[in-house]
């Protein structure tokens, strides 16, 4: 039976490769279109189900957000995919070949002149797309979009020398998606670590600033302890004291002052 199963999967890649080949020979931008919506949506996905079912602990986890990846498949798909589409098809006629200028020339454009923008327009679009404000939407990008384009440079500098490299022109949409969908995940994987170390510190705080305030009242009843028998005058308040807090006259025997009480009676 398992090997039935991966018999029919195997069938099954092989066929979705040759049709999607055939396909991007007819049409090109309608299929691009479509791998590239659906790699962005599982992406969505994908990123959901590590952030709200993985990472967090089971009583912490949440329901996903079908709603966003049904932004992120039609925004990928209708929008970005196009772009993607006419860029390539632009850079890889003013820019033929895989010499190694060439390949670096390709990479810093798509790094210095796309990038920004694409960005840019991915946080305002999904904000506005998501029913918040302008003001809003551009808050976020002013917020986000320096990080992201650190991130992103790093990212696709080597994943594009592969591409402008190794990949033909037709599967540079496909291959695109296809890292966007790791980077998607990365990002995803990153930002929950940050929150969850964030999160660790600030219990950390918490707990030792309870700790402080929770054993300040013993130390000023210590010391009360201690000036009531020093003194050798026991008032009404100073017995309640003594009585509520044996534990504090049981630390109080083994100071210097208790000792030296203890001597002098005897």
């Amino acid at each position: 039976m398992f090997s039935n199963i991966i018999r029919l999967t195997k069938r099954g890649i092989t066929t979705t490769t040759r049709v999607a080949k055939s396909s991007l020979n007819t049409y090109p931008l309608t299929t691009n279109s479509l791998i590239y919506g659906t790699m962005t949506g599982l992406a969505e996905l994908s990123q959901q189900t590590l952030v709200y079912k993985i990472l967090p602990a089971p009583e912490d986890r949440s329901p996903y957000n079908l709603m966003s990846v049904a932004r992120y498949a039609s925004l990928g798909g209708l929008v970005f995919c196009p772009l993607l589409h006419a860029w390539y098809k632009w850079l890889d006629r003013v820019w033929p070949g895989t010499a190694k200028i060439v390949i670096a020339q390709k990479v810093a454009l798509d790094i210095i002149l796309l990038s920004p923008p694409e960005y840019a327009s991915f946080y305002l679009l999904m904000n506005l797309m998501a029913g918040e404000t302008w003001e809003k939407a551009k808050a976020e990008v002013a917020k986000k979009l320096p990080t992201t384009l650190v991130f992103a440079t790093a990212f696709w500098i080597p994943a594009q020398i592969v591409n402008f490299k190794y990949v033909s022109p037709r599967m540079r949409v496909a291959y695109v998606a296809g890292c966007t969908f790791f980077e998607f995940n990365i990002l995803a994987f990153l930002k929950n670590k940050k929150a969850s170390t964030s999160q660790e510190i600030q219990t950390q705080k918490t707990t030792s600033r309870a700790e402080v305030f929770h054993h300040q009242p013993q130390v000023d009843l210590l010391e009360s302890v201690t000036s009531a028998t020093a003194s050798a005058s026991v008032t009404a308040s100073g017995v309640l004291s003594q009585l509520a807090v044996p534990s504090c006259q049981l630390a109080c025997t083994a100071t210097p002052v208790c000792l030296e009480a203890k001597e002098n009676t005897s």
